[in-house]
């Protein structure tokens, strides 16, 4: 993954028009919330955020707890720090998920969609990573992206469906996921951005979008590219790390099912 060629100023904005699941939603904080109060981490213990995200360096600020943040792009760090509140006292760690040297620095760690940002040949030694630095028995929150259930077998389905709402709202939160999951790649549960937005591309030219659903959803064009899998697949593949000690799913956004939260906890 490759740091996003932003500028601090076009980072902030970027943040504050993100919708869920890129940004969190009010019951995803709740979930993290409920995970904490779980345990005695709210008050205790160094935490870990992979990445920057804006609304967990608030919480562990209103828990007075330290807490790093681990990216590769240290203008993210800088650019969310004005989005905080109340206003963090942490730290940043220049340096990738997979290869970051934090051997037994945290209590807690948080990756907020973190996984899913990887490509799935990644996803063992991103968990084994997550693993060694976590202390004995330490906590790992993660909010993972899954590609079931199905509810469409065609794009067309999707647009139909949300052409037959009532009352519209934007299309990007009621069918981006939708379009995504449909356009994965069958064999690694992956979508590149040249992928998504030339299909974009392609759904406006065939006249399936209009003009103002078009340019809605290139606003948000697909930048990174993301993995998808299974609660199966992602249990089995952290039988020998992690373990499973809650799943919450939120359910204030649109097919929010697909974004679980695990709460983990290292063997």
């Amino acid at each position: 993954m490759m740091p996003d060629q932003k500028t601090p100023a076009q980072h902030t904005a970027y943040w504050e028009k993100a919708e869920p699941p890129v940004r969190p939603s009010r019951e995803m904080l709740r979930i993290y919330q409920d995970y904490l109060k779980s345990t005695d981490l709210w008050q205790r213990g160094d935490w870990g955020l992979l990445g920057c995200t804006a609304e967990i360096r608030s919480l562990a600020a209103q828990h007075q707890r330290p807490l790093c943040c681990i990216d590769i792009d240290p203008h993210i760090y800088e650019a969310t720090a004005c989005l905080c509140s109340p206003k963090p006292n942490d730290t940043f760690l220049h340096n990738n998920w997979i290869h970051a040297d934090c051997s037994s620095s945290f209590d807690l760690i948080i990756g907020d969609g973190s996984q899913s940002m990887l490509h799935p040949s990644e996803h063992n030694a991103f968990l084994a990573n997550v693993h060694r630095m976590l202390r004995t028995k330490g906590h790992f929150f993660l909010r993972l992206q899954v590609h079931q259930p199905r509810h469409f077998h065609s794009t067309q389905e999707i647009l139909d469906w949300y052409h037959e709402q009532p009352q519209q709202n934007s299309i990007n939160q009621a069918i981006r996921s939708l379009l995504i999951i449909h356009w994965l790649d069958p064999a690694t549960g992956t979508i590149d951005p040249k992928t998504f937005n030339e299909n974009i591309d392609d759904l406006y030219q065939q006249k399936k979008l209009s003009d103002g659903e078009y340019q809605e959803l290139c606003k948000k064009r697909m930048v990174f590219s993301l993995s998808y899998t299974t609660k199966e697949q992602f249990e089995q593949s952290i039988d020998s790390y992690f373990e499973v000690k809650d799943i919450q799913t939120p359910d204030d956004f649109y097919w929010a099912e697909h974004y679980p939260i695990y709460h983990l906890q290292k063997r």
